[in-house]
């Protein structure tokens, strides 16, 4: 039974809705879906590395004793409470925006987005420049080998992290199975691990 919908008043007055329609219906055929993946890829970024990083500033701001206006959120130490507290942010915020990606945009455009571009660049960039407006004190996030690693040791230890979740996205999202559905939790939670085991605990 075929039952008709007549358009609501937002649904007819969404004057985003008329220039979405304007903007697909100028595209060619062929160009719709990458255009689509684009946007999806660059608002997934943005958005995963906005929480990600916001989660740092937070854990870092909490774990300084000085708490003044205008002082730095970074800490001159680190311990596990607060490296725990930044591998979550990072984890759950993949989960939460791969298994948007996917709702929104399908797993197997979700997978070629995963890989490094231009547009996931400028997404980070903006993601970043986002995280040191909103928060006082800077930017507190950076890549640094820790301890005693040395170079050859810290390229080795990256290798690992980074083939064991692209390895995890090919076999959960990548791969069309009954679980393809839980491949956003096995990918955060990938990332997760990978934080915790990539993280220097010492100051």
């Amino acid at each position: 039974m075929n039952i008709h919908k007549s358009p609501t008043t937002l649904s007819r007055v969404d004057p985003l809705k008329h220039v979405f329609r304007r903007i697909f219906s100028a595209l060619p055929d062929g160009a719709r879906g990458t255009v689509v993946a684009i946007i999806g890829e660059f608002l997934g970024t943005l958005c995963f590395i906005f929480f990600a990083f916001a989660g740092g500033e937070v854990a870092a701001a909490s774990s300084n004793k000085k708490q003044n206006e205008g002082v730095s959120t970074g800490t001159a130490s680190k311990n596990p409470a607060l490296l725990l507290y930044v591998s979550l942010s990072a984890g759950f915020s993949l989960l939460i925006f791969v298994s948007l990606g996917m709702a929104l945009i399908g797993a197997i455009t979700w997978v070629r987005c995963a890989v490094l571009t231009v547009t996931q660049f400028v997404a980070t960039i903006a993601a970043s420049y986002m995280v040191e407006a909103l928060f006082n004190g800077g930017l507190h996030v950076s890549t640094e080998l820790g301890g005693d690693i040395s170079v050859a040791q810290g390229v080795l230890i990256e290798m690992i992290l980074t083939a064991q979740l692209i390895f995890t996205i090919f076999m959960l999202a990548a791969e069309k199975h009954a679980a393809t559905f839980l491949a956003p939790i096995g990918i955060g939670l990938s990332l997760f691990i990978a934080e915790l085991v990539g993280e220097d605990p010492k100051p």
